[in-house]
């Protein structure tokens, strides 16, 4: 009968169809799986044990410069200037760690006016992407992160030109940006006079690495 052959033909087409459809995802998906086995990891940087490792932070109180270094920090850095886009670095700062060799000022530091240590006790810089920069810093600086910066449990956008300098198997990092303490709610409640202490804070970095080899 016309009808139960032009449902035969259907159902044999249906079958092609789908058996079509699975080979090719099988093909797309063994493809993808052999590129990303294929790809070599961005390179792993690690501080050295010999070596500049400092993360400092300059403003004013009462119209005089200071500047303070957190002791302890710890960086995970993957970098590689050929393949920006799978770049990434994540900066912990225990914040207990801030010094300006002021005993005073070092203790008011850590109360729930400025970094607020026993509630928020960590800051966290995490970059989102990782670009070459084309502002007028591009010179001293040839790259861009773009990151989320948490403190007091803030988090905010924001950019920090830096340079990677590779000799070898060795690096040197160093980058610096201003921030708005404000914008982090440290001291905004009861300090939030730039004569009394500066609102802008200048944070600079530089760290000496050394490709780690697993």
């Amino acid at each position: 009968m016309p009808h139960i052959r032009i449902a035969a033909k259907y159902l044999k087409y249906k079958k092609i169809s789908l058996l079509s459809a699975f080979l090719l995802f099988s093909l797309m998906t063994t493809i993808s799986t052999a590129q990303a086995q294929a790809a070599p990891a961005v390179t792993e940087w690690h501080t050295k044990e010999v070596g500049e490792k400092t993360l400092s932070f300059s403003t004013t109180q009462m119209g005089a410069e200071f500047t303070g270094v957190f002791q302890a920090f710890t960086p995970v850095v993957f970098f590689d200037p050929n393949r920006l886009q799978d770049s990434y670095v994540k900066v912990t700062v225990p914040l207990t760690s801030a010094f300006t060799d002021d005993e005073e000022r070092d203790e008011a530091l850590q109360n729930d006016d400025w970094f607020d240590t026993e509630a928020h006790p960590i800051a966290v810089f995490e970059t989102t992407s990782i670009a070459l920069n084309e502002g007028k810093n591009a010179q001293d600086y040839p790259y861009i992160a773009n990151a989320k910066l948490t403190i007091r449990g803030i988090e905010k956008q924001i950019t920090l030109p830096f340079s990677f300098v590779i000799t070898e198997n060795t690096a040197r990092a160093t980058g610096a940006t201003t921030l708005n303490r404000i914008d982090f709610e440290v001291g905004a409640e009861n300090w939030d006079d730039p004569e009394s202490v500066g609102l802008f804070v200048d944070v600079a970095f530089t760290l000496d690495l050394f490709i780690h080899k697993q």
